[in-house]
């Protein structure tokens, strides 16, 4: 079977939000497993030693804080791509976009307290990490879309 060449990129507007979807998925999960893997460690550590764990607590916030944003893009994807199967790259990359920075306002502006400390700390994870993602961690769209530009390969 021979490879015919690479074709010239296709404007974003014909490259499938079901392929750059399941591309964004794979990104996202592998966030979520970092998470995860830090979140395990700290477990292991409030085993062999509650006192030194809390000491080092701050990761574990930031690690769910992440979990929690990445998960809620991984759905809004699968989601978005269940509702508008004939959507494109682009589309899907302005709406994710718009999410980003919707999450990133609402936890910006919720100027809610509570009694708890530690709640109060969870919450500024959380505007923490919807800030990064908004700001850089959806930088990589671009990338990705480069990247499956340059990967189509044409059908024999």
């Amino acid at each position: 079977m021979t490879r015919r060449p690479t074709p010239e990129p296709l404007p974003l507007t014909a490259l499938s939000a079901t392929r750059f979807g399941a591309e964004l998925i794979k990104q996202f999960d592998k966030h979520i497993e970092q998470s995860e893997n830090t979140l395990t460690e700290w477990k292991n550590r409030l085993n062999v030693n509650p006192a030194s764990a809390f000491d080092w607590s701050q990761e574990v916030l930031t690690a769910t804080a992440r979990w929690e944003a990445y998960h809620e893009l991984r759905w809004f994807v699968v989601g978005f791509l269940e509702k508008n199967p004939g959507a494109t790259a682009d589309a899907l990359v302005k709406i994710l976009r718009d999410f980003a920075n919707e999450r990133f306002r609402r936890h910006a502006t919720d100027s809610s307290s509570s009694t708890s400390p530690m709640s109060n700390e969870m919450n500024r994870n959380r505007r923490l990490a919807w800030a990064r993602i908004a700001d850089s961690g959806l930088g990589s769209l671009e990338y990705l879309l480069e990247r499956a530009h340059r990967h189509r390969v044409q059908p024999d």
